[in-house]
């Protein structure tokens, strides 16, 4: 069959120049100039770390954002109760002022 094939000129020039395979103990690699470049050896990552400044320790909740969410939270509650009355304060308004008519 590669004896039919070869008297095609393109497959007989492809087959040619086709790269060959070595195989030797460790390694497997087309033949060609520029063999296998092997991985460096590895080292613990942590030896090349830089020096990494800690994080900083929690304040227990203590810190000005948690006192400010506390207050956001206070001042929604109380607006929201101020709002509600405000409304009931406003249809019962209305129903006195309509009653007296």
């Amino acid at each position: 069959m590669i004896e039919e094939l070869l008297k095609n000129p393109a497959f007989a020039e492809l087959y040619k120049n086709a790269p060959t395979y070595n195989v030797d103990g460790k390694h497997t690699f087309m033949g060609s100039i520029i063999p296998p470049v092997l991985p460096p050896p590895s080292t613990p990552v942590i030896n090349n770390l830089p020096n990494i400044i800690p994080p900083k320790p929690n304040n227990n909740g203590n810190s000005k954002t948690t006192n400010r969410v506390v207050l956001v939270i206070i001042l929604s509650l109380v607006g929201g109760f101020v709002i509600i009355k405000g409304m009931n304060w406003w249809d019962d308004y209305k129903n006195k002022k309509n009653s007296k008519i």
